[in-house]
Order: C-alpha cells, then sequence, then structure tokens
C-alpha cells in the first residue's frame, strides 16, 4: 500500500512540473506582442508536446491509513476514520442526525 502511496507522490509532482511549464509556453503562444514566427514555433512545440503526454489518474489517499477508497475531499480521510473522527468530536461541527 505505501509503494502505491509513493508511486502516487512521483505522479502529482511530475504533473504539477509539466503543468507549470505548459501553462507558460501556451502564454507565450496567446502574446499577441510576440512576432508570428515565435509564438508558431512554441505553438508547434506545445502540439508535440502534448501529444506525448498522457492523462495520468491522480488517486487521492486517506492521510492516516494510506486506502485510496471512498475518501473525502475535503478532510482527505476515508469515510471509516471520518465517521470515527465525528463520533469522537475531533472534527467539530458535524452532529450525528436522527430522523
Amino acid at each position: 500500500m505505501r509503494h502505491g502511496f509513493y508511486k502516487d507522490f512521483k505522479r502529482r509532482r511530475k504533473f504539477c512540473r509539466t503543468e507549470a511549464i505548459n501553462v507558460l509556453l501556451k502564454s507565450v503562444c496567446l502574446n499577441d506582442n510576440l512576432e508570428r514566427l515565435p509564438r508558431s514555433k512554441f505553438y508547434n512545440y506545445i502540439s508535440s508536446r502534448l501529444y506525448r503526454s498522457s492523462f495520468v489518474k491522480m488517486r487521492n489517499f486517506c492521510v492516516l491509513t494510506s486506502n485510496s477508497r471512498s475518501v473525502n475531499k475535503t478532510f482527505k480521510l476515508n469515510r471509516i476514520v471520518l465517521r470515527g473522527a465525528f463520533l469522537r468530536g475531533l472534527i467539530y461541527s458535524v452532529r450525528k442526525s436522527i430522523w
């Protein structure tokens, strides 16, 4: 389980790095103050770069248990740990409701 967590961490780091470069290159392509030839070269480079890159599914992991199933995005905890934290009162402003 820890290996999957480390693998996902490396994917996220690589994605952040490449995404920052892609945003920078896109801003150069869309800049109207530059001449047309440099912008077209950057555009061709971006199109080849995006073709080689692939979409990687990022999985959310529980912070405490490293479980990847049923993770709440707000608290970054899976539902079992989150329910226990609510019942023990570790997370405020949430109550058990009875109909």
